[in-house]
Formats: C-alpha cells, structure tokens, sequence
C-alpha cells in the first residue's frame, strides 16, 4: 500500500479515538493497519469491504490509554467480516455463512440433535443477525474483543434454549394468531354472515391458529418478514438471496396457503355448506392482507 494509503487508514482510525488520538503513535499505527488488513483480506477473499471504513471501525472499538495495544488485542478479521455483512458488502453474507452456520448447528445438537431444530435456530439467528428494521443489524454489535465463532455460539445457544422451551415459537405464533380475531372484526357483511360470525368465532380462531402451524417454517418466516418486520420484497429476497420475483411467489404462496388450509379446517370441523363457508371464510380470510400489517404492529 502506498504512503498515501497508509495515511488514510491511519487517518480514518485516529478519527474515531476521541481523547485517544493523542496517545497514537502514527509509525507503528500505521505498520498495525496495514498487517490487519492484508490478514483480513487473505481470510475473506473476495469481500470488498473499504479499507478506509474498515480502519474507522476499529479505531472505533480501540479507544483507551493505548490505542495501538487495544487494536493488537481485537479479533481484527473477525471484525472485517462482521462489519462486512452490516454494510451490506456483496458477498459478505454468502462467505459468512459458508463459514459460520456449520458450527452453529454442531452447536445446538448439544439441545436437540435434529436438523430441522437446526435450520429453525439458525433462520432465527439470521433475521436478528442480519435484518436491521429501523436499526442497526444485530451482527453490528459485534465489538471484536472476543472471537465471532464464540460469540456466535453464545447466541446460538440462547435461541436454542428458548426454542426447547417453546417461547420463541409461542410468540411467533401468537404474533400472528392476533389476526384471526382482528380479520373477523374488521369484515363488514350482511346479517346472516355476522350470525355466522358470532357463532363459529372459537372455531375460526381454532382452525386459523392451526393452519399457521402447519405451513412450513419458510411461509411463515416470509410472512412475517413481509408484515411483522415490514420489510420489502426485494429485502426479503436479499435475505434468502433469491430474486424478487422468486421472493414474490413464495410471498403469494404463503398467503394461499393459509387461505385455502382455514378453509379446508373449517369445512372439516364445522360442516358448513359450500355457500355458507364461502360467505364466513371468503369475507374473513380476504382481509388477511389488510390486516396483518396493523395486527403485527402491535
């Protein structure tokens, strides 16, 4: 790297000091920087991430009495990884992954060694690890003082641990069980309908809450992503990475589903007439669209 280059590292790290910057000796400063990021490109070919962001945030995590003895003691290129996948460098989600998730699900068969527990832990982990919302991704807090695989286990651990005992399942479920009792209020119709509604509510609720734990563990991520997270198509294709039109069908897919499985348990369990059944489950699943965004607000 030439002179200039340097400089700028150095420069992009003192920045970030604060009261620091003072106690930074610029030669070895700059002789640090440099080996940091030639081992963190060496360990992720291929991601992209600039060098002048890169030197910002570990002058950002190196603030104390001496910032050059800090920076030696961060797990640098775990660092340029993590702060890759919050910036959202092409690449770097993919080459994480590859690297990371085997270890995870060795992890949690310490809980349950089968891999659909796996996989749910791990989708679970990608949504806090990696979808921002309003924020920060949960990835960005990842300071580099420990190293990212154990950190990454710790994490994996906790989602585990409340997975076996059923609470994260119940909330995601419950989040989206609200909308059964919110669809049959918000359907306007004539009185025979409302009858109908007042009468097969515990049913509709029942068959609603079942049909949301029979589809598969990808539609209701979807569904959640699209209404709970409020993220876009294109964000949820990102997320997978698939392309929009792939994230739109399993999007449409989701919602047919869930459609045409309430239907099918309410005509098995209620033994309504088709014209009866169309009336209370046409008006009340057509407002599952409406609904679920205000629902899963709340």
């Amino acid at each position: 790297m030439s002179a200039s280059g340097l400089a700028s590292l150095s420069a992009a790290f003192v920045a970030r000091l604060g009261e620091g910057a003072n106690r930074a000796d610029a030669a070895s400063l700059q002789e640090a920087l440099h080996g940091i990021l030639a081992a963190a490109r060496e360990a992720w070919p291929g991601v992209e991430l600039d060098a002048e962001e890169f030197a910002s945030e570990l002058g950002r995590r190196s603030a104390g009495a001496d910032p050059t003895a800090t920076l030696s003691r961060l797990c640098a290129t775990d660092l340029f990884i993590a702060c890759a996948v919050a910036r959202g460098v092409p690449g770097a989600l993919a080459a994480f992954e590859r690297r990371f998730f085997p270890d995870i699900a060795r992890t949690v068969a310490a809980v349950d060694r089968s891999p659909a527990f796996a996989a749910e832990v791990q989708q679970i982990l990608r949504e806090r690890l990696f979808l921002g919302g309003a924020g920060e991704p949960g990835i960005a807090q990842y300071a580099g003082r420990g190293s990212l695989p154990a950190w990454l286990r710790i994490s994996a651990m906790r989602v585990a641990g409340r997975l076996r005992e059923g609470t994260d399942r119940e909330t995601d479920l419950e989040r989206l069980d609200k909308l059964s009792d919110r669809a049959l209020d918000g359907a306007q119709s004539d009185p025979e309908v409302e009858h109908l509604k007042a009468t097969y509510r515990p049913q509709f609720r029942q068959a609603f809450h079942d049909a949301l734990g029979a589809i598969s563990a990808r539609e209701r991520n979807v569904l959640r992503l699209h209404t709970l997270d409020r993220l876009t198509g294109e964000q949820i294709a990102r997320f997978y990475g698939v392309t929009q039109p792939t994230c739109s069908r399993w999007l449409s897919h989701a919602r047919q589903t869930l459609h045409e499985r309430t239907r099918d348990l309410l005509r098995q369990r209620l033994g309504l007439s088709g014209s009866q059944l169309d009336s209370l489950a046409g008006l009340v699943l057509s407002q599952l669209e409406l609904s679920l965004p205000r629902v899963l607000r709340e």
